[in-house]
């Protein structure tokens, strides 16, 4: 354990110097990765979850901003898309990602709307 301390955290105890928490985060985030193998990062994600919970937690990872105004025109595009059920898999993550950005629970926000 003490290893993988030392190896995720250089700019505690190595000499790598960082600006901020973000930095730190995506020397994190880099380091992880490698150890898994270039998995992707959205691979400690299980599968089994339901999609709404799911896809806000690939928003988070990704650092998904959701515009409402995009969201909108993403709609807008559904009505008119040849391959409409991807088109609204878009909507709906964007969706996801906004609830994720504005700390909403999505699958509790529907839930409660499908009675």
């Amino acid at each position: 354990i003490s290893a993988k301390l030392v190896r995720r955290h250089p700019h505690v105890f190595g000499d790598v110097k960082v600006n901020g928490t973000d930095e730190i985060i995506a020397n994190w985030e880099k380091i992880k990765q490698g150890e898994n193998g270039g998995k992707k990062k959205t691979s400690s994600i299980p599968r089994t979850l339901p999609a709404l919970p799911r896809a806000q937690k690939v928003a988070k990872r990704d650092k998904v901003k959701a515009n409402p105004k995009e969201i909108a025109k993403e709609v807008e595009r559904l009505a008119r898309a040849k391959n409409r059920e991807r088109a609204l898999g878009e909507v709906l993550f964007a969706l996801a990602a906004y609830a994720q950005e504005k700390h909403l629970d999505a699958e509790s926000a529907l839930r409660s709307i499908a009675k």
